[in-house]
């Protein structure tokens, strides 16, 4: 199951530090006490302030997750995300669909990638939103051509309420750090409600396998 979650600096804290202490401390504690298949942070290049600094994506076992997170787990996270983060984000259960491109693999620092928060203007279900931004997507993937490796859309299929009541990310991964998904209006059925670029940093699977136990 993949994860979403929307994560916010600490009042006083620049975006740099904040990243600077995701990625130093706090990823190497989530990786030793949660089972994480994959593990990717989408830190903030471009946006101002717009209320989160981070989108964290994770496949894990939710509930399982949940489950880990009490007693002196829980105290041991609480204490670390007083540190560096605004209140802890709550996780939003999402459908990853393949638009255009190549499946994915270990996310590089070195790319750049292009996250749309959108939400269903027209009320319908999941599968039309779906379909809807799969076209959208497909036509801008082709205009952008080499400049956009991959395409994914994740639908929430559970609450949404840290999403910024969106529906559905859209992610481009990108050749360079120029946007894509921003050159033309959406579908009159999609509302964008945030449009980012973002570095991402993720935890390679060895460091998953290594990193995970003792603290549990």
């Amino acid at each position: 199951m993949k994860v979403v979650s929307l994560v916010t600096r600490r009042d006083g804290m620049s975006r740099k530090a904040f990243r600077d202490y995701y990625e130093t401390h706090h990823a190497a504690l989530s990786v030793q006490y949660f089972p994480f298949e994959k593990y990717v942070r989408n830190h903030l290049a471009d946006a101002g302030e717009i209320g989160f600094d981070c989108i964290m994506e994770c496949w894990i076992d939710h509930q399982k997750a949940l489950g880990i997170l009490t007693g002196k787990v829980e105290r041991i996270f609480a204490e670390d995300e007083r540190k560096f983060m605004q209140r802890r984000a709550r996780g939003v259960e999402v459908e990853e669909i393949l638009v255009t491109g190549q499946p994915r693999d270990l996310d590089s620092p070195n790319l750049c990638k292009e996250i749309l928060i959108v939400q269903n203007a027209s009320g319908a279900g999941g599968k039309e939103l779906s379909d809807s931004l799969m076209q959208w997507g497909r036509a801008l993937a082709a205009d952008a051509g080499g400049k956009c490796l991959r395409m994914t859309i994740d639908r929430v299929t559970g609450m949404k309420s840290d999403l910024l009541d969106g529906d559905a990310l859209l992610t481009a991964w990108l050749s360079t750090d120029e946007a894509v998904l921003r050159r033309a209006a959406p579908p009159p059925d999609i509302k964008i409600l945030a449009a980012v670029l973002s570095q991402p940093y993720e935890t390679a699977q060895p460091q998953l396998a290594e990193g995970f136990g003792p603290g549990c």
